[in-house]
């Protein structure tokens, strides 16, 4: 159903041909024949139209509504202004026809127009392609206001214009845009035309609820002030977002559509001034007419709907002001949004009215202006208001100092927000206390202000014991746990109740106090009846004895173990000189004080040791001083208990008491007096307890007569001693006492402590030779990395070799990497002479034992020429004879056996005695080689130089099984032929 409004007046359609017009306070029916689908309403003239014919009437007079013309029209959408209705055709095409029908002008755009609108003489067009344009119908013919703004290139993902307006002095223009998907944007523009610019707002902001603009309208008046109408989707009217789009949205509990008022202005683009959420009888926005809202509403008389006034927050009390006014407001409140005070309280120097005053003051509620909100009070002279504002200073949240404004304006729904949205639950609830919304106070002290739940109930109980519901009053001081107090107060005149409510409660505290009641009145036996249900044996045990049964009142002090009544039993044989029951009693009521006087007094020796082990260290040390000369022995452990340690330790070298000396110094720790200390360190030492001497004086922070204690009786140290021992950071000679304790711990070969303190003094060299003393290769090997010191490194690798490297090969890697961070060349290059002779003499693999050399003299090619000499050159040497060696075997290998045997002789010739090449390897060479030809006689000729050459030497080491039978030689049956390991080979070539 379609609705406008224009001027005062409105014109509202109530079903498909049937209309109701209203100018003022007159009301008139308008019938067509048209299936009415638009209305334009301009002064005194209105259109109406249906897809193929418009209607054109005159509404002045009301009572009698004259048709000025009818006349055929395919009319998408159209605006009268004066004398002229423009139209936006089915064709697209905007024509300006007469009230009569005529067309005037065509308006020529470019493009194909999808939006018209008019504010005034002014219409604001859009286009398919995405053009918006202002025309000025002022004149004889339309002419343009504005130059083309193409809305494709200024906003991303841009698809069509849905609506455009422009505002009164067409400065201004509102759109709003689907997204290229043709799904509507949540947002609402504003292009200004001075500027050139578009500014925007975006009704999609996190934590807010989805909605969507539906209309929006520009004031006829002020230009810069636009009203939107703003509405959160359903599944039902949009299925084209997401479902946690709709979701955010529809879970959302704030209202389904809200007015949204901003203010345009230049240089500081759209600024919003207000929300107003609408109620279920709200169906539309219709206009704007300052300070109203023109709304469409349900209505519950016969017609369904109506037009009405809503007024803006703003103006409430302002209904009837005049321009000024408006014009006043709505400058204040614009300076108040920007920021600028001075601006503000130039717009309303003028205002005397006390009614404009606190439209204004309401407004600083929004704008969280309290200093504009002191000038607004005063001039309406609110002086409990600005007491409030003063008061409320105190309160380390703007909100809510701003709700105490609120409250003091009556508003008490922004009051609620605000302390809401500073999370003062706690103001939120004495708000709802204070008007009597005591469900929701008391939910909200529930779930968000706990630390007050007992307070809210406290006061809830008041509010309904002056009510006179007593009942709901005693339910409510139970929740407050102040029942206790409360409901006796509240009942004392009606016994009857309270003593019904006392019996139910089952109370203990309510019961001993109705026993007390009831005692009071001369009632024993029923006080006896309620003390016992209280569980109050010392109250019952004082009426039984008042009643003269002391003995029953004795066995139910006993029985009960109630300290109270056992106390009051014990003053009452006290006072009847029955001293033994008096003490059995004192010692049950735990009062040790008067059972040690009581023992004291009358020389009961026996028990006053019990009681003092049980009572406190003030008794105690009595009771101690009193057993100085008949048990000193007990004397000195009561004033050890007692925390008297001196007097304890005194005692106990009196009487050379040693084991009370020792227990005493066992429980002494650092923060006990120093001479007490060295008191017990001393008395050890007298009875040669060294150990025990040399723990006391660690704890006294004698280190050093410690240290020598230790030096001079053997005393024996570990790792907590060690600690003890150990000086704290900024001693003066902290460094020269780690170093003794050190030497102490490596004499009694406790390396790893010893290394440790050398490494505490800086000592890093010792505490690797501790280290090494100790034989923990890990530990070596991690000291050495964290040293990063070259001598630590060539010492921990010496250590290394010392180990069976040879099965290991991460020790080979470790020790390779140790000798070259420590900068030892020719310590590496011997090691690798070492793994060659290894190669030679465990695996007979020269061809491994040449790689092992050739990493030797790669180590030393770095240094210098005069270093190393005799190194480079017994490496060269020995490279030089493996490699003829190796020659031998690649010849014999080629079939060349003459030149073969030339080569091995030559070797044999050389003096072999210190080098790699061993003879037995070169006769074993010569020897397999004839053999592998069937010369058995040159090979049993050769083996007989072998066994004249090397006498000592095994043949079965050299030669196999086979080669030596052939040859006629008997293997001796123990002779185990060693064959070489392949995996050996495998990680020692790889690690070389």
């Amino acid at each position: 159903l379609s609705a406008v409004y224009h001027n005062k007046a409105s014109v509202v359609q109530t079903s498909a041909s049937q209309m109701v017009v209203s100018v003022g306070d007159e009301t008139a029916e308008l019938n067509t024949d048209l299936q009415v689908s638009g209305i334009a309403l301009h002064d005194e003239t209105v259109a109406v139209w249906s897809g193929k014919v418009m209607a054109v009437y005159n509404l002045v007079p009301l009572s009698s509504i004259n048709v000025i013309g009818s006349f055929s029209c395919e009319c998408v959408t159209a605006g009268v202004w004066d004398q002229s209705i423009i139209v936006l055709t089915v064709c697209g095409k905007i024509q300006i026809l007469t009230l009569q029908g005529t067309v005037k002008q065509y308006v020529d755009i470019d493009g194909q127009p999808i939006t018209l609108s008019l504010t005034g003489h002014y219409m604001t067009v859009s286009t398919i392609t995405g053009v918006l344009q202002i025309w000025d119908l002022s004149r004889r013919e339309a002419k343009p206001h504005s130059k083309l703004k193409d809305l494709m290139e200024a906003i991303q993902d841009f698809g069509e214009v849905m609506t455009a307006v422009c505002n009164s002095n067409g400065s201004k223009v509102a759109f709003t845009a689907a997204a290229s998907s043709l799904t509507p944007m949540p947002s609402v523009f504003v292009w200004f035309l001075d500027e050139d610019i578009i500014y925007s707002h975006h009704f999609n902001r996190p934590n807010e609820p989805l909605r969507f603009v539906v209309s929006m309208y520009w004031d006829s008046e002020e230009p810069r002030l636009l009203v939107c109408e703003a509405k959160r989707p359903t599944t039902q009217n949009n299925r084209r977002y997401s479902a946690s789009t709709m979701t955010r949205s529809l879970t959302n509990t704030s209202p389904s559509t809200v007015l949204v008022s901003f203010l345009a202005v230049h240089d500081h683009g759209i600024l919003l001034r207000d929300i107003m959420p609408m109620d279920d009888d709200f169906i539309s926005l219709l206009n704007i007419d300052l300070p109203y809202f023109i709304i469409v509403q349900k209505s519950t008389a016969k017609q369904k709907v109506t037009a009405s006034r809503l007024l803006m927050k703003d103006f409430e009390g302002l209904e009837d002001c005049d321009l000024a006014t408006k014009n006043a407001v709505i400058n204040f409140s614009f300076s108040l949004s920007v920021g600028d005070v001075d601006q503000a309280f130039k717009s309303i120097r003028n205002i005397k009215s006390k009614s404009v005053w606190s439209s204004l003051a309401r407004m600083c509620v929004k704008s969280r202006r309290l200093d504009v909100a002191k000038v607004c009070l005063g001039h309406m002279g609110h002086t409990r208001g600005v007491a409030a504002l003063n008061e409320a200073e105190k309160e380390p949240e703007l909100e809510a100092k701003v709700a105490a404004l609120a409250l003091q304006l009556g508003m008490v729904s922004e009051a609620e927000e605000l302390y809401e949205e500073c999370g003062r639950y706690d103001l939120l609830n004495k708000l709802y206390q204070r008007s009597d919304q005591w469900d929701r106070a008391v939910e909200i002290s529930q779930k968000q202000d706990r630390i007050h739940l007992r307070n809210t109930y406290h006061n809830y109980g008041k509010y309904l014991e002056a009510e006179g519901d007593t009942e709901a009053a005693a339910h409510m001081y139970l929740r407050a746990e102040t029942h206790r107090h409360q409901v006796p107060r509240m009942l004392l005149e009606n016994t009857t109740a309270l003593e019904k409510y006392i019996n139910n409660s089952k109370d203990p505290v309510l019961l001993k106090w109705w026993a007390q009641y009831v005692e009071m009145r001369g009632d024993i036996r029923t006080a006896m009846k309620y003390y016992e249900e209280a569980g109050d044996q010392m109250s019952l045990v004082r009426v039984i004895c008042h009643l003269g049964d002391t003995e029953r009142a004795a066995r139910l002090a006993e029985d009960s173990g109630d300290k109270a009544a056992a106390y009051y039993m014990a003053r009452r044989f006290e006072e009847a000189g029955r001293i033994p029951e008096a003490v059995h009693f004192f010692t049950v009521a735990t009062a040790y004080t008067n059972a040690i006087r009581l023992c004291k007094e009358q020389g009961l020796d026996d028990q006053l040791w019990p009681l003092s082990l049980q009572a406190g260290p003030r008794e105690q040390a009595e009771a101690a001083k009193f057993l100085e000369s008949s048990n000193p022995e007990k004397a000195v452990v009561l004033y050890q208990r007692a925390g008297m340690l001196h007097k304890a330790l005194d005692l106990a070298f009196r009487i050379n008491h040693y084991d009370a000396v020792e227990s005493i110094a066992a429980d002494l720790k650092t923060e006990d007096d120093q001479e007490l200390l060295m008191k017990c360190a001393d008395y050890f030492i007298e009875q040669q307890h060294f150990e025990k001497a040399v723990h006391l004086l660690a704890i006294a922070k004698q280190f050093e007569s410690a240290i020598k204690l230790c030096w001079e009786h053997n005393v024996l140290l570990n790792e907590d001693l060690g600690e003890k021992l150990s000086p704290g950071v900024g001693l003066d000679n902290r460094t020269s006492l780690l170093e003794t304790l050190a030497d102490c711990a490596l004499a009694q070969a406790n390396y790893h402590l010893a290394t440790k303190k050398y490494t505490q003094a800086g000592n890093k060299m010792k505490a690797m030779r501790a280290l090494l003393k100790s034989g923990d290769t890990e530990k070596i090997i991690f000291f050495a990395n964290v040293s990063k010191q070259k001598e630590m490194y060539v010492m921990a690798a010496n250590y290394l070799q010392s180990l069976d490297w040879r099965v290991k090969p991460e020790l080979l890697k470790t020790i390779i990497t140790f000798y070259t961070k420590g900068r030892a060349p020719h310590l590496l290059a011997n090691f690798y002479i070492a793994c060659a002779q290894v190669e030679v003499d465990d695996y007979r693999n020269y061809t491994k034992a040449l790689g092992a050399l050739n990493e030797a003299a790669k180590t030393l090619a770095g240094t210098a020429s005069d270093h190393h000499a005799n190194l480079k050159e017994l490496i060269s040497r020995k490279t030089a004879l493996v490699n003829k060696f190796l020659d031998a075997t690649r010849q014999f290998e080629r079939g060349d056996s003459i030149a073969g045997m030339e080569t091995c002789q030559t070797l044999l010739n050389v003096s072999l005695d210190s080098e790699l090449v061993r003879r037995g390897d070169v006769y074993a060479l010569m020897i397999e080689n004839t053999v592998r030809q069937n010369d058995i006689a040159t090979a049993k000729s050769v083996l007989q130089q072998f066994r004249k050459a090397e006498p000592n030497d095994n043949l079965d080491f050299y030669l196999t099984k086979d080669i030596l039978a052939r040859l006629g030689v008997e293997i001796e049956p123990t002779i185990v032929e060693r064959a070489p390991s392949d995996v050996e080979d495998e990680v020692i070539d790889e690690t070389i």
